[in-house]
């Protein structure tokens, strides 16, 4: 995906046509009269890595805030390769897990099994396990599939994440931003 000319666009024409049909589909008197929709579709990677997951979302109307009405969309995108950047001060507040525990929650919860979250953290596995059977107690789960699944659909997600990076890696964490009329001069 990329920004031309302030319109977003695929790398391919199949999934361009396919976005752009779905961004003029939300600005459609249709779906304005007739109620807010979404629409979904998968983009393909030169990479040939798994495609990205992307939403296109007609958004109630800006006219409290702004005094007029505009149509407006937003679109989500969803990186399935990445990893999680779910925050770590939301996981441990909400499920009050120690340092620790929210260490080991966040490494299954980004796939790995708890041998290789253990090798992660630097911990025996004796340790790791100690860990879960504490965040299964406190979450009231019962197993790392019911865990991983609170997880991802619990709001850890909507807190500012805060990346722990090793050696050479790097993580580019955009501010979110509020969509904004565009203002046209006279």
């Amino acid at each position: 995906l990329k920004l031309v000319g302030g319109r977003l666009e695929a790398t391919y024409p199949s999934d361009n046509r396919e976005l752009q049909r779905l961004v003029k589909h939300a600005f459609s008197p249709e779906v304005r009269e007739g109620g807010l929709t979404a629409d979904a579709m998968s983009v393909t990677r030169p990479s040939g890595q798994v495609s990205l997951g992307l939403v296109v979302e007609a958004i109630p109307s800006l006219e409290w805030a702004e005094g007029k009405s505009k149509p407006a969309a937003v679109i989500y995108i969803r990186d399935s390769v990445g990893k999680s950047l779910a925050s770590e001060v939301v996981t441990k507040q909400l499920f009050n897990l120690t340092k620790a525990e929210t260490a080991l929650a966040m490494e299954l919860a980004n796939g790995l099994s708890l041998e290789e979250a253990a090798e992660n953290l630097n911990i025996r596995r004796n340790t790791a396990r100690a860990h879960l059977r504490s965040i299964f107690s406190k979450t009231g789960v019962r197993r790392q599939t019911e865990l991983v699944r609170i997880l991802l659909n619990s709001v850890v997600a909507l807190g500012k994440p805060k990346c722990a990076l090793r050696g050479d890696e790097s993580v580019i964490v955009p501010a979110p931003q509020l969509a904004r009329p565009v203002r046209k001069s006279a």
